[in-house]
């Protein structure tokens, strides 16, 4: 058990976890609330330490033993510290220390029937955590991120996704690469655009196959387009021509699944 007082450079450390560059080079994040903790202790996500403010019902209580059952440290800490070292607004109390997991297209099974999300250099956290929570409603093989502009443990995804970053095979590449990967595995790729003659209702979604959707201001970039990218609209019957990256996504992702689950029955 560490000691009541949290030291200066403990403080220091946790805060700087705010900072991008401080955080990859750390490969360390913050998780905020018992919902996202217990999902990343149940997943297999190392946990350096638990800290937390004093505990006001037996749920707390409850929750500290099922996290000291992993052998992670558990530490109090005053009001004025935990303010220090949380993201933004946390009523829970409770705030952990991970490790960023480590993860690459290399360790991605092959599977016959895959089912992927791909985005290209997405950079809202709210969407990335969107996407992510769709993902694991609907069992997606993996997200992986092309040339993301926000790193993939930012503590804002983390939130929105409500954990869901580490209950879902979850990555980042470069483009190249992830072209390869696309082609040796022959996933059928389809991109939503509102341009596009087809619409999301007429993919066929079988075999191994994967969404791809751009960046929220600038689209996919150029050097997505290639014969083997199959473009799919979804019908707008309002004045917008086009559906939030995640809602949009949630869509075709709902239909991919709808085939897939008619083709087991």
């Amino acid at each position: 058990m560490f000691p009541k007082a949290v030291g200066a450079p403990q403080i220091v450390h946790l805060r700087k976890l705010r900072d991008k560059k401080y955080r990859l080079s750390s490969a360390e994040t913050l998780l905020d609330g018992k919902k996202t903790i217990q999902i990343a202790i149940q997943c297999g996500v190392a946990l350096k330490r638990l800290y937390h403010l004093a505990p006001k019902a037996s749920a707390d209580f409850e929750f500290m033993d099922s996290v000291k059952q992993h052998n992670i440290e558990c530490q109090e800490v005053s009001v004025s510290v935990f303010k220090k070292i949380c993201y933004g607004e946390n009523e829970s109390g409770f705030v952990a220390l991970a490790s960023i997991p480590e993860k690459s297209l290399e360790t991605l099974p092959h599977l016959h029937n895959a089912l992927y999300v791909i985005f290209d250099r997405v950079e809202k956290p709210g969407n990335m955590g969107a996407i992510l929570r769709t993902s694991d409603a609907l069992n997606v093989s993996a997200v992986i991120a092309c040339d993301p502009k926000t790193d993939l443990y930012n503590p804002n995804v983390i939130r929105a996704s409500l954990g869901t970053c580490f209950s879902v095979p979850y990555l980042q590449t470069d483009f190249q690469t992830l072209l390869s990967f696309l082609k040796q595995r022959d996933i059928s790729c389809f991109v939503l655009a509102p341009e596009a003659p087809k619409t999301y209702l007429e993919g066929n979604y079988l075999g191994s196959a994967a969404f791809v959707v751009g960046n929220e201001h600038e689209g996919l970039r150029p050097i997505w387009n290639s014969t083997f990218m199959k473009k799919l609209s979804i019908p707008m019957q309002g004045m917008a021509d086009s559906l939030n990256v995640s809602v949009a996504l949630t869509v075709a992702l709902f239909e991919a699944s709808r085939q897939r689950g008619k083709k087991r029955e």
